[in-house]
């Protein structure tokens, strides 16, 4: 099937836009998987009192939210390129389901923004005190980290 000039327009915008988002799918599924199993936060996981819900939760939605990107760009890139009119209609379910998740986890989080504040600060201050109370052996290898990160601005 031959494009004109303006379907291939829309297949190469298409093509550059689904390869945007597999880096930013890549991005979260990097980062969830490496707050998850790294050595510098392994420590998170381990503190019986740090394991709470909040953290695990938002590192399982980093790996599922990359994940699922992954998953859409796949069927965008092969119906663009290859002119695939079940893959580009699959893609278009996909884009409008996720759309929809979208609006209605923000309705949800936007009428529960009180209870949501009052967790992560009960989940900073629970590290806080924990840190203090065993600052010798508490995540040790970030905060050799963050010291090397930041040796370069003392």
């Amino acid at each position: 099937m031959a494009l004109d000039g303006c379907g291939l327009l829309c297949k190469y915008t298409l093509f550059i836009f689904n390869l945007i988002f597999a880096l930013v799918g890549f991005v979260f599924l990097g980062l969830g998987l490496w707050l998850r199993f790294s050595g510098s936060t392994r420590a998170i996981f381990q503190f019986e009192a740090l394991n709470s819900s909040a953290f695990v939760i938002a590192v399982t939605v980093l790996i599922i939210t990359g994940s699922v990107m992954l998953i859409v760009v796949v069927f965008g890139d092969y119906g663009a390129c290859n002119e695939k009119r079940c893959a580009l209609q699959i893609f278009s379910a996909l884009v409008t389901i996720l759309a929809v998740a979208v609006v209605v986890f923000g309705v949800i989080a936007y009428s529960s923004k009180e209870e949501i504040g009052l967790r992560m600060g009960e989940f900073y201050s629970s590290i806080y005190l924990l840190y203090v109370a065993n600052a010798t052996q508490f995540l040790p290898s970030l905060s050799h980290s963050s010291k090397n990160c930041f040796s370069a601005v003392e």
